[in-house]
């Protein structure tokens, strides 16, 4: 085991084909092991025998530049991860991050849910007689019933849906291995939005994606940036300016009302994709109602446990 770390790049190559990862993921790791290698290279540290004590300063020097603690922590993790594999491969013979406290990120969410009269006015508040507004009132159902991130739903082809199933990308991955099931209801919405588009003289096949946009010239497919942007300019015309209002917070409603209908934790933890359950436990505070009161685990509970006399 060697210790001394020689042609960087080739190594950094090497363990992300280890690894499957997303292009994007993928690039962003190889960032943050460049960075901080620069980092040892600028503070003339030796880059070939990185220490412990390289990993602190490495730390530190993010904290001075004011990196938020979910970016300070997801450059430690990220080197972690690679000095781990470093010394299991044999390259390295320590792993510089032993040691090194990871910053716990609190959980919290910026975008607001929205209430169920919000959901009726903004459904409301789309003219259906258009193709565009076929669309968008197609998008905005299928974000709030399936609970998909923008990402997932701008990937979604039409030869991925069967049915009421719809084979679906989720983040993070190459391919689309996960099916979830949507409500009948949005087959109906689905098939007059693709009738709409033939009409105008799209050539529409399976490899067509479900949503497009459309332009004078042209139907492409939609990217996630462009599906946001839709969604919060049809919040904005159904009445909802706060900046908090977002693409997401029709994911956010998912899981209030999920939440408001006592739907178990676990359930939605599984729907919505969460790798960890505390990110699904900080919707609870979304609530519009007392989960203890609706479910009064203590009557439950006495049901259980009998009470007994007291010994003599």
């Amino acid at each position: 085991m060697s210790d001394l770390i020689t042609n960087h790049q080739a190594i950094i190559a090497e363990y992300l084909e280890s690894r499957e990862l997303a292009d994007t993921s993928r690039e962003t790791y190889r960032n943050i092991i460049n960075i901080f290698f620069r980092f040892m290279v600028r503070t003339s540290r030796d880059a070939r025998r990185p220490t412990p004590k390289d990993a602190i300063a490495f730390k530190l020097e993010l904290e001075k530049q004011n990196k938020s603690h979910f970016t300070i922590s997801s450059y430690i993790v990220t080197l972690r991860a690679f000095f781990t594999w470093m010394v299991e491969a044999g390259y390295y013979n320590i792993i510089i991050t032993k040691g090194l406290q990871r910053i716990r990120k609190q959980i919290k969410y910026a975008k607001l849910p929205l209430n169920r009269q919000q959901v009726s006015d903004l459904l409301a508040s789309i003219n259906t007689s258009t193709m565009i507004g076929q669309r968008d009132y197609l998008i905005i159902s299928f974000a709030l019933t399936t609970g998909l991130r923008v990402n997932e739903m701008a990937n979604v082809q039409l030869t991925d849906i069967n049915g009421n199933q719809i084979y679906v990308l989720r983040k993070g991955y190459h391919t689309k291995t996960q099916k979830i099931k949507i409500p009948y209801s949005l087959l109906p919405m689905i098939e007059d939005y693709i009738n709409a588009r033939l009409a105008t003289g799209e050539d529409v096949n399976d490899m067509s994606y479900l949503f497009v946009s459309h332009t004078s010239c042209r139907s492409g497919n939609m990217h996630a940036k462009r599906l946001s942007e839709i969604i919060k300019a049809r919040l904005i015309k159904a009445g909802m300016y706060d900046k908090r209002y977002t693409a997401h917070s029709l994911r956010h409603t998912c899981a209030c009302f999920l939440l408001e209908e006592g739907v178990d934790l676990i359930v939605i933890q599984r729907f919505l994709n969460h790798s960890n359950i505390a990110t699904t436990q900080v919707y609870t505070r979304f609530a519009e109602f007392d989960l203890l009161e609706k479910q009064k685990p203590h009557e439950i509970l006495s049901k259980i446990v009998k009470k007994e006399p007291p010994p003599e």
